[in-house]
């Protein structure tokens, strides 16, 4: 199946979500980097421009994986979205960046110094996750790749200036569904600093000959696991020191 085939049934599932995606074995992508295409492909299929990126550590130690978002599925704090839109809806709370300054192509990688010099702001999120495939979660990891990465829409909070004193790798935290607490015991980023994450994310970009641009946000994986949303209800996350962020479900 080539890649346009993939996006197309990608798209129709997503205007019939209670009819999930079923792809035989040989219609999945065999490489990362298939599975890359076949995101742009889907991006295209939906008319869509970037918005930004995800990035998230893989299940392989020391390797990264990411996703273009949607420009129209970045939402402001307060938004509204409904359930039934959806197959499976689940919410990641987690921090997203900006830069002051795009990052050239170039063959030589950018280094993590580089890169965090060039950070100008950051707020809190919250992602929602969902799959337009059948049997998710139990779905072949590039597979998930090529379907952006689970991404359903993310919720943005206010961005603030960066402040690399901030402790990412142990923040404090508040989740709260309708005034009721629902924010894990400990919280923590899978790659323990998620900033860590983002050389990846410019990298995969300028040494296949890209430009990273300054209006793309990057947001860096959940500090609180996957809550699943099931019932109508107001989600509000704060980290000590971040604007909250929030989203009313119905």
């Amino acid at each position: 199946m080539s890649p346009m085939s993939f996006s197309k049934q990608v798209c129709l599932a997503m205007q019939e979500p209670d009819r999930p995606l079923v792809l035989a074995q040989e219609q999945h992508p065999q490489t990362r980097e298939q599975a890359y295409e076949m995101q742009l492909q889907v991006l295209e299929q939906l008319q869509q421009s970037p918005g930004g990126w995800k990035v998230g550590p893989t299940p392989t130690a020391g390797l990264a994986q990411g996703s273009v978002l949607p420009g129209s599925w970045l939402l402001p704090t307060g938004a509204q979205v409904h359930l039934n839109a959806f197959n499976y809806l689940g919410l990641e709370m987690e921090i997203a960046f900006r830069f002051k300054q795009a990052f050239s192509a170039r063959t030589v990688p950018y280094t993590f110094e580089e890169v965090e010099a060039n950070l100008q702001s950051m707020a809190a999120t919250f992602e929602l996750v969902t799959s337009r495939l059948e049997g998710w979660p139990s779905v072949p990891a590039l597979l998930q790749l090529a379907d952006l990465l689970n991404h359903g829409r993310l919720i943005v909070g206010d961005f603030i200036a960066y402040d690399r004193a901030f402790d990412f790798q142990a923040p404090t935290a508040t989740l709260t569904a309708g005034g009721r607490s629902v924010c894990p015991e400990k919280i923590g980023n899978p790659a323990g600093d998620p900033r860590l994450l983002l050389p990846w994310l410019v990298n995969h970009h300028t040494c296949n000959g890209l430009d990273f641009l300054p209006e793309w946000l990057v947001t860096t994986g959940s500090y609180t696991g996957l809550q699943a949303l099931e019932s109508p209800a107001v989600y509000r996350g704060q980290f000590q020191g971040l604007p909250p962020v929030e989203l009313t479900l119905s």
